[in-house]
């Protein structure tokens, strides 16, 4: 191992345990300029704004709808109003983005009115749905399972495909008219989701009318940065060891105490987003406040060891228990792969040479896979990542604009 990635290594796992003593020392030592700041201590804190708040802080509106899964999950799914009655909601089409892994429908709203996706879409006349995927913030119940209990965590990206996407297109399906198509926009796990969906269950296939895949997912062989070490390092007791439940390395800080702490420390906030995935080259400092604040969602441990498996494995394959479990769920020694023959819809790819998750060499062996691609698109610079297709100050003018193109020429 050289000298880099051993650093890499030792600052990943104090990273997360420093931020939160960090911060606690923070409040600890400043409680009354905290209380003069209005924000509390650590063990009295006040929630952040919810979607509602923060959309409503942007000038539009927003409604929440649950939805219930076949096996039991209660998803809160988003829907962006226009505030101007100028604008006809849905004369385009319905559009539903999906976010990405540990992500939320805030995720989509963060770059504010002018630059997010969501509203440029509305402006352009769509119907505007986000979704929550089980296990975020958003999306923590079910009808029998408490959210403590491990059970509720026993899931990955193959249970968000097939039961958490399939229950919201249904939903939506089921308050228009059942023969509409959905414009389906989905990021890093967004895109893993619709091609487990349309890979197990290809019926799906009829209601969408194409898909624009935002640095998928899917094919991991490549990646570079913290999961390739944390791969190096996999083995058929990690998830044991890990325990199955949460995943959110912020999760247990209050976010608002996030929030004060990256007021204080801005270059330390966004050198935070730059290890985690190459990351955020093109985020402006305040708005690195502003994504630690909110995100991470949050997903299972489970989602996680999945992809770790995708990077070991170098296939887009069902979730890999051991061969005993893998016999009597699968009939084989190993999970089977993702049949992605059974994709056929328009899909519209969308990567960067500067993206250590979803790398340029996975995203080759994709595209053989894909027999209705459409289009695929490098975004025009070298130093845009994984992140950047969220945060980047310049991802209205790189990716969504040509986005708002590719859906004109669709209808």
């Amino acid at each position: 191992m050289d000298k880099v990635e051993k650093r890499r290594k030792i600052i990943m796992k104090a990273f997360t345990k420093f931020l939160k003593e960090a911060v606690e020392d923070e409040v600890q030592q400043n409680s009354t300029t905290a209380k003069h700041r209005n924000v509390p201590g650590i063990e009295h804190y006040v929630p952040l704004n919810t979607f509602e708040t923060l959309v409503s802080a942007d000038g539009y509106k927003a409604d929440s709808h649950i939805v219930i899964t076949t096996d039991g999950y209660l998803l809160t799914l988003h829907r962006i109003l226009s505030p101007s009655p100028n604008v006809t909601i849905g004369r385009n089409g319905i559009v539903l983005l999906h976010h990405g892994i540990l992500g939320s429908s805030d995720d989509w709203i963060l770059l504010g009115p002018k630059k997010s996706l969501p509203y440029l879409l509305i402006a352009a006349g769509y119907d505007v749905w986000l979704v929550n995927a089980r296990g975020n913030k958003y999306s923590r119940t079910h009808i029998k399972k408490d959210v403590n209990d491990d059970t509720f965590w026993d899931f990955s990206w193959h249970e968000i495909g097939l039961f958490d996407l399939a229950a919201v297109i249904d939903y939506i399906k089921d308050r228009n008219d059942n023969d509409v198509q959905l414009n389906f926009i989905g990021y890093s796990m967004g895109a893993t989701a619709l091609l487990v969906l349309l890979s197990v269950l290809p019926e799906y296939n009829f209601s969408v009318k194409i898909a624009i895949l935002l640095a998928p997912l899917v094919f991991m062989h490549e990646v570079k940065g913290p999961l390739q070490l944390i791969a190096e390092h996999y083995n058929s007791d990690t998830l044991r060891l890990l325990g199955i439940r949460e995943h959110s390395p912020l999760q247990e800080l209050p976010p608002n105490l996030v929030k004060l702490f990256c007021e204080d420390y801005t270059n330390l906030c966004h050198n935070i987003l730059l290890l985690l995935a190459n990351g955020a080259q093109k985020v402006n400092e305040e708005l690195s406040s502003k994504i630690l604040t909110y995100t991470p969602g949050g997903s299972s441990t489970k989602t996680i060891v999945h992809y770790i498996q995708s990077i070991k494995s170098g296939q887009f394959r069902m979730f890999d228990m051991d061969i005993k479990k893998n016999f009597m769920k699968y009939g084989s020694s190993y999970p089977p792969a993702y049949n992605l023959q059974n994709v056929r819809l328009p899909i519209v790819l969308f990567f960067s040479t500067g993206d250590w998750l979803s790398s340029v060499p996975d995203i080759e062996t994709l595209l053989s896979y894909l027999p209705y691609l459409k289009h695929y698109h490098n975004v025009a610079s070298n130093d845009f990542d994984h992140l950047d297709f969220m945060w980047s100050n310049d991802a209205d003018v790189l990716v969504y604009y040509i986005i708002l193109e590719i859906l004109n020429q669709a209808k």
